[in-house]
């Protein structure tokens, strides 16, 4: 069995996002670590196959290990994610602060233009998301993009200040002046 399986095995019934974050704190990028974590993953899905924890600790596996491409990663993280909505009721606030945790930036901004789009969304959750999706995009260097992003937000009354306060964090990380 790998180094993880037994520990992992607890965690099979009751598990929370946090577990994740809490392994992927233990392997720090080491490849032999790495690879005892994706064994224990594929042992245990293979029992577990709805476990959304093993499937997005199998998605990090699989983005640290030159074997395997980024389709297999997104994959698994898309299982990973939808089991996560499902099981646990996550929204795609909930999603997207996943996404941001893994530095998954792209992801994280798709999701937010998704909710942004929505055609069931309020005018409030549609600014919101403008909001963080500033942000994501100033992450990946699209200035210009997040400006279009925080203006948006600002058109709603309440996020106003918030909005304001994302645009000069996008002019001050971009170093660029208003």
């Amino acid at each position: 069995d790998s180094r993880y399986t037994a520990d992992l095995r607890p965690f099979l019934k009751a598990y929370t996002p946090e577990l994740v974050f809490e392994y992927l704190d233990e392997v720090r990028g080491e490849h032999a670590e790495i690879a005892h974590l994706l064994g224990s993953c594929n042992r245990l899905l293979e029992e577990n196959p709805d476990n959304a924890a093993l499937r997005a600790l199998r998605a990090y596996s699989y983005v640290l290990t030159p074997a395997y491409g980024s389709q297999y990663a997104q994959e698994e993280l898309d299982k990973c994610l939808d089991l996560f909505e499902a099981q646990l009721g996550w929204s795609s606030d909930h999603r997207y602060g996943f996404l941001m945790k893994l530095s998954k930036y792209v992801e994280a901004a798709d999701v937010l233009r998704r909710g942004r789009d929505a055609a069931k969304a309020t005018a409030q959750e549609k600014a919101t998301f403008a909001y963080h999706l500033g942000g994501v995009l100033e992450m990946l260097g699209k200035t210009d993009e997040a400006l279009v992003a925080a203006a948006e937000a600002a058109k709603c009354e309440r996020l106003l200040p918030a909005a304001l306060a994302r645009k000069a964090w996008i002019l001050y990380h971009a170093h660029r002046e208003a």
